[in-house]
């Protein structure tokens, strides 16, 4: 009978497994984007995209939504405000309406 190290060496003598390559992180030529707030293209790895991601996200959401997120919600969940202080949440709000403004159709 075959105990298990050698159970699992007779199976991997017999099966190739393929593993993806791993990828450098950052990687040496990383995915530009074009950035409506930076207005001009970014890495899809800097902080430009991190935070174009973030506004876009917040833009999309419906205002109630939205402020819950920024705010918190009374009895439940922590807005960004307590997370990161009244400012952040101010700066959010700005680039929120930049985003918009930049994003309307007209």
């Amino acid at each position: 009978m075959l105990s298990w190290s050698a159970c699992s060496e007779a199976v991997s003598n017999r099966v190739r497994i393929w593993h993806p390559p791993r990828m450098p992180y950052p990687p040496a030529k990383p995915p530009m984007k074009f950035s409506i707030l930076a207005g001009r293209e970014v890495s899809t790895w800097s902080e430009e995209w991190k935070h174009e991601c973030e506004i876009r996200y917040l833009a999309g959401m419906k205002l109630g939504e939205r402020n819950e997120a920024l705010d918190g919600v009374k009895d439940g969940l922590r807005g960004i405000k307590s997370i990161r202080e009244d400012a952040a949440a101010a700066h959010l709000r700005a680039e929120i309406d930049r985003y918009a403004a930049l994003t309307a159709k007209g």
